[in-house]
């Protein structure tokens, strides 16, 4: 089970030793890249990599954040299926769904970056500036303190003692302040509008238009939508408008797929978010399924390639 995560999982020199000393991960960023540069005019390798900028810094441009979220995330995906791994459903967060079609042979690269760089720019331009924040707590709060969110909506339910909420930048600071006099902890993600709430209404139109301009093909893998928290059943505008508007339910998501069987989950983001989500939700062992060794923002990203290439062998799936 191939992963791949949305806004907030970028950071600035992701995957820079895996770009450095693996040549097929370097090939598929670089191949990347040239789509990306004819319709930015700026390369997005400059862009992460940029000696200017720390990994501790903001990465927030969605011009750039978005294709190269969908870029490394492809480039990871490409590497491990090279290996000879041949996952059994792929499963898409937020514009990770972009991601895993891909994958998935279901759209071709440079339709997927051409809908990623399309994407950003009509968000850019009809959206209102907001933000999303991540809240260490149950979503019961939402309703046990509905004056503590006011002006802010549900954006993502990844597990219990997890989610996110979207709005405009002084709610979600008004939020986080009131939660911190109850200890409850929040963090503000990079990312400056408020997806998967009413707030990307004003680029509906649009977006649908984009995504039903795209050629798709029959998947040849199981695609599985965080969105649907199922199977997604058929892609086009109106699937990624609601991948884009809806939120994302991700806690239920890896609950359908274990109420299925045991799997094997492979976190392509490069901040290994997902992965630690799926961990908390399958919990102390109950479960046949593992969480296999995935990138962060920490480094060390050949070790933990070799560790994953090491486990596929293992389990069997390499």
């Amino acid at each position: 089970m191939l992963m791949a995560g949305g806004q907030g999982c970028q950071y600035y020199h992701m995957a820079a030793e895996l770009y450095q000393k693996h040549s097929t991960f370097r090939r598929a960023m670089q191949e990347g890249d040239r789509i990306a540069h004819r319709m930015l005019r700026t390369s997005i390798l400059d862009v992460i990599y940029d000696e200017r900028r720390s990994r501790l810094d903001t990465f927030d441009d969605i011009r750039f954040t978005h294709p190269a979220i969908l870029i490394v995330q492809h480039s990871f995906g490409r590497m491990i299926l090279d290996w000879g791994v041949r996952p059994a459903h792929v499963l898409g967060y937020s514009l990770g769904e972009l991601v895993v079609n891909i994958l998935a042979g279901a759209v071709s690269l440079e339709d997927a970056i051409f809908a990623a760089v399309v994407q950003a720019e009509l968000v850019a331009k009809r959206c209102p500036v907001g933000g999303m924040m991540a809240v260490l707590g149950s979503p019961r709060l939402l309703e046990a303190h509905d004056e503590v969110f006011s002006g802010c909506s549900l954006a993502c339910i990844n597990f219990d003692g997890h989610f996110v909420v979207a709005g405009r930048k002084r709610e979600l600071h008004r939020a986080a302040d009131l939660l911190a006099t109850m200890s409850i902890s929040t963090q503000v993600l990079p990312v400056n509008y408020a997806f998967h709430t009413s707030m990307m209404t004003p680029a509906r139109e649009d977006l649908e238009l984009l995504f039903d301009a795209i050629r798709y093909a029959r998947p040849a893998t199981s695609v599985i939508s965080s969105n649907l928290a199922g199977p997604a059943p058929g892609i086009g505008g109106e699937h990624f408008w609601q991948v884009a508007r809806g939120p994302v339910m991700f806690g239920k998501t890896i609950d359908w797929l274990e109420s299925r069987g045991p799997h094997l989950y492979v976190d392509l983001s490069p901040s290994g978010t997902l992965a630690a989500f799926a961990k908390r939700i399958l919990g102390d062992g109950a479960s046949e399924s593992a969480v296999l060794p995935s990138l962060t923002m920490y480094g060390r990203d050949c070790d933990r390639v070799r560790e994953l290439m090491s486990a596929l062998k293992e389990l069997g799936a390499a």
